[in-house]
């Protein structure tokens, strides 16, 4: 294991000056802990770890890269930051730094995750991946927020969706006030503009490290399940970089197989649960160009072989609901292509699974079909369907 750290800090007890200065001055001076898991991220790790270094305000910073023994330029970035920090040539532009990074071989993100909380020592926590980055501004901004919202023990923001070359493709918008149900069919927040206190650790423990994709996912829904407090503040944190080959890009179907363990732990088995399995049917279609069968076979199959329950018969017929409302979403998409077409994909989804006639899904297919034109769809959607015909059903059965 190889570690470098500023010897000039590393002299003194860092930590504990920190919260001897603050309490000289009446107050406690907040400490920030970011962490970086990276793994031959090279072409994007200078700009992740530039927009942490150069953050501006009134608190003191920790810094803790964890690598999985790169095998590109990783390592020579990050003992360059070292080096210049370690010779005083970098200019701090917060009140402290102190700056650690790790190489060695992990078992994926989330354990390089835990080994930087771990070492975290700041009361507010934060994780920026490689390929990410902060914008200007943002610790002072959940500095802030955590002082003024001390009973929050998450934090946060909204999120660029940002291409290769850093421009903005959109902004997306984090849910205020989210709860539970927000998270039953999507994550309503954007990891890099999260924050939380390191109090979090010792109420619900650490990252399920059986998880490679939805780790940030289940540790929200998990917070929230143990009644920790979100506070949402309306300000662009992040910038989350959107390419091929990414993680996230949604082109490996654990991604999705992951997201249904979750929601099947934390929600149930229920008319949420297959929707959302017929969604992500589609969308792993779309993005393998497979069939929508040959799509949820896969994810499927997978599914049954990590959860318990998969001895249960009952729980496959179950699971092949999802696979006619996956249908009937594809239907709904087709209604413009070919009206003809689309109508007996509905027939045969509505004589296979009755209950389908009763979901958001079929009214909208019903308003396409009568519409006869896209623009006049989308008239009719925003007046009937905005906020309305939300159905949930819990239990074992639709």
């Amino acid at each position: 294991m190889e570690k470098i750290f500023d010897d000039a800090i590393r002299k003194l007890d860092w930590y504990e000056e920190i919260l001897e200065n603050g309490n000289r001055k009446g107050g406690r001076e907040i400490l920030v802990t970011i962490i970086t898991p990276s793994y031959n991220q090279g072409k994007f790790l200078e700009k992740a770890i530039e927009s942490v270094l150069s953050q501006r305000g009134n608190f003191s910073l920790e810094y803790i890269i964890v690598d999985g023994g790169s095998t590109d330029e990783s390592l020579s970035i990050i003992q360059k930051f070292a080096q210049s920090i370690q010779k005083g040539s970098f200019s701090a532009k917060c009140k402290q730094l102190h700056f650690s990074w790790i190489s060695e071989p992990d078992k994926g993100q989330a354990d390089a995750l835990n080994k930087g909380l771990r070492m975290a020592k700041g009361e507010a926590i934060g994780w920026i991946n490689s390929d990410d980055y902060y914008n200007e501004g943002t610790l002072q901004k959940i500095v802030t927020a955590f002082n003024k919202y001390p009973e929050a023990g998450v934090i946060y923001g909204d999120c660029n969706m940002v291409d290769l070359e850093g421009k903005v493709i959109e902004t997306r918008k984090s849910i205020p006030n989210v709860t539970l149900k927000h998270f039953q069919r999507r994550v309503p927040i954007f990891q890099p503009a999260v924050f939380f206190r390191k109090s979090l650790l010792s109420k619900i423990g650490f990252i399920d490290e059986n998880l490679q994709y939805t780790m940030d996912y289940e540790y929200w829904v998990r917070a929230l399940k143990n009644g920790i407090k979100f506070q949402y503040i309306p300000t662009v944190l992040a910038n989350f970089r959107v390419y091929e080959g990414s993680k996230s890009s949604g082109v490996h179907h654990q991604i999705f197989v992951e997201s249904l363990l979750i929601q099947a732990k934390y929600f149930g088995l229920n008319r949420s649960f297959l929707e959302n399995l017929a969604c992500y049917t589609i969308g792993y279609a779309q993005k393998r160009r497979l069939t929508v069968e040959e799509s949820f076979i896969t994810i499927k199959g997978s599914f049954l072989k990590e959860i318990e329950m998969y001895k249960d018969r009952g729980l496959s017929q179950f699971l092949d609901k999802a696979l006619h409302w996956a249908y009937l979403k594809e239907g709904v998409e087709e209604v413009f292509k070919c009206k003809e077409k689309a109508l007996k994909k509905a027939r045969s989804v509505f004589l296979s699974s009755p209950s389908l006639f009763f979901t958001k899904d079929a009214l909208v297919f019903w308003i396409r079909v009568f519409s006869f034109h896209p623009k006049f769809y989308f008239l009719l959607k925003n007046l009937i369907l905005k906020n309305k015909f939300n159905i949930h059903s819990d239990g074992y059965t639709v």
